[in-house]
């Protein structure tokens, strides 16, 4: 299973904003038929964080909301899968099937898959040394079972999608939405800095400053992966993450459009990856937890 680059790129798009959930659970709904879906994240042994939390309406949303403010509240210490992922000493990603049947706390069972009418959860897992992040996407009741093959459908995807609520978690806290977020089908748009026209993606909400930091911070990571990167290349992969054009691209770095794919060619070549969705999920996987994590100039 491979998501499309458009598909990639509406996700990139919404990064950051409320948004962000219903559209990650409207692309779990059409790969896996799944109308329900949380993620939470746990940093440093406390407690968790949520960070989606959507159903298949607005009701459903709305609870899936409710439970989850309970779930971080404290009804989390008595989620078995939880508790034996925070104590075992794996460390990665995993995905795992869940059934209610085989969960024995049944006052938990019931308020988090009873109530809510959810019966087969499909559980995507990421355990580092200093934390962990979950998400989960459920079929109702009235559904089939996930079958072998979807879930190995599932791990196939799973670096990516951990990796977008990864770094989903972190722009909640560090961004705000822009309040003028607009939409458009270019990912670029003009705008004038110390009197030099430069291009910017229109849909990342992101202010200048947050922009350039976030670029550069890609940018060290890559040439930090022992891919072999030159300071061009890594440029311009940081770039492309980040939502520019090859047009956008070129101009920022005062270099032809060829120059751009010749280098990006290269680049691609050298971190085993073939495609921009590949780029987009090498570059959130070394993304760490915590902003401080990296520094860079």
């Amino acid at each position: 299973m491979e998501f499309t680059q458009s598909e990639i790129a509406g996700l990139v798009e919404v990064l950051g904003t409320p948004q962000f959930g219903a559209r990650l659970n409207l692309l779990a709904n059409r790969y896996f038929a799944t109308g329900h879906c949380t993620a939470f994240q746990w940093v440093a042994g406390q407690d968790p964080r949520c960070v989606v939390a959507e159903g298949h309406d607005d009701e459903g949303s709305r609870l899936a909301k409710e439970l989850a403010l309970e779930y971080t509240g404290g009804s989390y210490v008595n989620d078995a899968f939880v508790t034996r992922t925070m104590i075992s000493p794996e460390r990665g990603e995993n995905v795992a099937l869940i059934e209610p049947e085989a969960i024995k706390d049944a006052g938990f069972r019931e308020r988090f898959y009873g109530m809510p009418q959810l019966r087969h959860e499909l559980l995507f897992s990421k355990k580092l040394d200093d934390g962990l992040t979950c998400l989960s996407v459920y079929r109702h009741m009235d559904q089939p079972a996930f079958t072998p093959q979807e879930l190995a459908e599932a791990r196939s995807v799973a670096p990516l999608l951990l990796g977008f609520v990864d770094k989903q978690a972190w722009l909640d806290e560090h961004i705000s939405e822009s309040p003028q977020r607009r939409v458009a089908a270019d990912p670029v748009r003009a705008t004038t800095q110390g009197g030099a026209a430069i291009l910017v993606p229109v849909n990342d909400g992101l202010s200048t400053e947050m922009r350039t930091r976030l670029q550069k911070r890609t940018r060290t990571l890559l040439l930090l992966s022992c891919a072999g990167l030159t300071e061009r290349e890594a440029d311009i992969c940081s770039y492309i993450v980040l939502g520019f054009t090859t047009l956008a691209i070129g101009m920022l770095l005062e270099i032809s459009v060829n120059t751009v794919a010749t280098h990006r060619k290269h680049a691609y070549s050298k971190l085993g990856i073939s495609s921009q969705t590949e780029l987009f999920s090498k570059c959130l996987r070394l993304l760490p937890f915590h902003d401080n994590d990296v520094t860079f100039g």
